[in-house]
């Protein structure tokens, strides 16, 4: 009885598929001209999908862009040099926005100005395939378009600072980020009127003039002078104190700073530097006994 009620299942099925012909490629299922492989909608090279027809046109995707598969490479060492007449800006603009599963690559482009951050998914313009990979490739290939500078007041506040002799496009991304300073009394600061996402030393005075009649403003180490040299118009960490006491300060770099490429530690094991020093009328600092002053190392 079971065998027979099993025959007559299996007859009744084969009835109700029966009518058509069995699914294949040309018959609109999975590998059918509209499903999952088909011209229409395929996601791998059909005409409507995310890599075909929309990337035409100078343009590239996401996966280009991360891979540098997009002729970046000849622009990594720097490329060739343009005229100084040929400043304008590249024809590269940023195209559809990044989709949720994208992530931007890191380019540069020039933008009549100064080499801007690209953190795109798509690209539009004729000069997507030859954006550069660093921000030092594309200074290089435009650095005879860019403004001379012997400090940042030459360049344009909010924009651009001096660096290597050269405006440049600032670092902007203090305006947005969210960073932590771990030491006392240091915060981000504001440089030429923009606002970097990194964490300086407290300032004391910018001039003499912010210090009392007879004391002189020591500049610290955290520095972005001209040429390697410390000034306290372009340092932060500075600090007044009597004149006459040699240059720099021997107070610890949580009060300093340190120049550039290193960090301060407070870490004792890494070495000891005193929390405060004072000027005094020999001619030399008289320093706290305390090694909490921080020592500058290199990561």
């Amino acid at each position: 009885m079971h065998r027979q009620l099993l025959v007559l299942v299996c007859a009744l099925g084969l009835l109700a598929c029966g009518g058509g012909d069995p699914v294949d490629a040309g018959g609109g299922g999975m590998d059918g001209g509209g499903g999952a492989d088909g011209g229409g909608g395929d996601t791998g090279g059909g005409g409507g999908g995310t890599d075909g027809g929309g990337t035409d046109g100078g343009a590239f995707d996401a996966g280009d862009f991360d891979a540098g598969d997009f002729d970046a490479g000849s622009r990594d060492g720097g490329g060739t040099p343009v005229d100084a007449g040929a400043c304008g800006a590249m024809d590269a603009t940023e195209d559809t926005p990044c989709g949720p599963t994208e992530r931007p690559g890191v380019r540069y482009v020039w933008n009549g100005t100064t080499c801007e951050f690209a953190a795109w998914c798509h690209c539009a313009g004729a000069d997507c395939g030859t954006i550069y990979a660093t921000e030092d490739a594309c200074l290089a290939a435009y650095r005879s378009c860019l403004t001379p500078c012997t400090s940042d007041a030459d360049c344009t506040a909010g924009s651009a600072w001096c660096e290597g002799g050269v405006c440049v496009g600032c670092d902007n991304s203090g305006l947005l980020c969210d960073i932590a300073c771990g030491l006392s009394g240091w915060a981000t600061y504001e440089r030429n009127g923009c606002h970097p996402c990194e964490c300086g030393p407290p300032n004391e005075c910018g001039a003499d003039g912010d210090c009392r009649t007879g004391q002189h403003c020591y500049a610290g180490a955290f520095c972005w002078c001209p040429g390697g040299t410390r000034s306290p118009d372009c340092c932060l960490g500075n600090v007044c104190a009597a004149t006459g006491c040699p240059e720099p300060p021997t107070t610890g770099c949580e009060s300093r700073g340190c120049p550039s490429g290193q960090t301060c530690s407070l870490d004792m094991a890494d070495g000891c530097a005193p929390s405060r020093c004072t000027c005094e009328t020999t001619g030399s600092w008289a320093c706290t006994r305390d090694c909490g002053g921080g020592v500058c190392v290199t990561p």
